[in-house]
């Protein structure tokens, strides 16, 4: 069983919540993600379990797996530096709190530009 949030990004939570992705990237209309998690989600072979979901459906992603508990400035840039290099539509969070935060942040700093203390609230 999975739950689905929106709000206004998608959240998939639950054991077959990865088996979603391919229908819910169709609908929105991207193919090309960045799987943005952690190094644990890498050995526990959740992200290759992914990359494998998406294969059948010709959707190939690569994988920025260098978030970490309480993420910095420079965590967040190398992703959004990463971000920026490729030819991506879209960003799978994979993982807990600092992945989905960080893939947030990325996804902001690689549209919008700037430095995440740009978004400080109150600014």
């Amino acid at each position: 069983m999975s739950c689905t949030i929106i709000l206004p990004r998608i959240m998939e939570i639950g054991k077959e919540a990865c088996e979603k992705l391919p229908n819910i990237m169709a609908t929105l209309g991207v193919s090309k993600p960045l799987i943005v998690t952690d190094k644990m989600m890498v050995q526990l072979n959740y992200v290759q379990a992914i990359q494998e979901i998406l294969a059948p459906h010709e959707i190939h992603s690569e994988v920025y797996a260098d978030t970490i508990p309480e993420p910095t400035d420079s965590s967040i840039m190398a992703g959004v530096n990463m971000l920026q290099a490729g030819d991506f539509d879209c960003i799978i969070a994979l993982g807990g709190g600092s992945p989905i935060d960080s893939a947030k942040a990325i996804g902001v700093l690689g549209k919008f530009g700037g430095v995440i203390r740009d978004y400080k609230f109150p600014r």
